[in-house]
């Protein structure tokens, strides 16, 4: 399933910006949620083309890390992006040897289809207090629209917040949820 993810995303890469729209004002409400600060190691889960990128780097953190599947989508990334942020083209469920202190899967997580895995993994990278943000800037029935049709093989439907929140309270304690006509965001802390 891995390489028909890979192989999705390289052939949509080039056109990928042009593709999709991001609310500024709501993406800094998610980074908001994030509650960055100056010594912070961020790693941003799915990263596609960098679209978090100029934003993260504006919140001064210690350190972004974004990682992605795809090498076309990386590519991007490090074009649009050359300087303030390290891009790795990888599996993140593969990552090892580091810590980070918040873990950001925005505009991605129906791409996991074993979501249980990808919280345990953002669980065994982020340090002691460390925040898991899982964040739409756009409705759930607005993400499920997309993820149907022709996506429905590399993807699922984005489940309730109120479903994530259970699948994640086992290792952190979840201090925000948000479910509405405007967005999609879920917050752990461990």
């Amino acid at each position: 399933m891995e390489n028909k993810i890979q192989a999705y995303f390289d052939a949509l890469a080039p056109r990928w910006d042009q593709m999709c729209s991001h609310d500024q004002e709501k993406i800094h409400r998610i980074l908001d949620a994030c509650a960055i600060a100056p010594t912070d190691r961020v790693l941003d889960i799915a990263c596609g083309t960098g679209v978090l990128a100029p934003y993260l780097r504006e919140r001064n953190p210690a350190a972004v890390t974004a990682i992605d599947l795809s090498p076309q989508m990386i590519a991007r990334a490090r074009e649009k992006h050359p300087e303030g942020v390290r891009f790795l083209c990888g599996d993140v469920l593969e990552l090892r040897g580091e810590t980070f202190d918040v873990c950001i899967v925005y505009s991605a997580f129906p791409h996991f289809l074993e979501p249980e895995r990808l919280i345990q993994k953002a669980w065994e990278l982020l340090s002691p207090g460390g925040r898991l943000v899982v964040a739409h800037s756009q409705s759930r029935a607005q993400i499920n629209a997309v993820h149907g049709g022709s996506a429905s093989e590399i993807s699922m439907g984005l489940m309730e917040a109120s479903r994530l929140q259970s699948l994640m309270e086992p290792l952190f304690t979840v201090t925000e949820r948000i479910d509405n006509e405007e967005m999609y965001l879920v917050r752990g802390v461990k």
